[in-house]
């Protein structure tokens, strides 16, 4: 089941994404989970890590 908070950040995605003819990929886990859950062994991770916007 999403959580609010999660609805309104796959709608207002949505918007970007059509408006301007784009995907983007949200990955949502714990601090646990990213640190030591299946996130941990993604390839992505070390690029996520550097460059995506942690949300707390």
């Amino acid at each position: 089941m999403m959580t609010q908070s999660l609805i309104f950040i796959v709608e207002a995605l949505f918007d970007i994404e059509m408006k301007y003819d784009v995907v983007i990929s949200i990955i949502v886990n714990s601090v646990n989970d990213w640190q030591t859950g299946l996130s941990s062994l993604l390839p992505i991770r070390e690029e996520i890590n550097q460059e995506g916007i942690p949300v707390l």
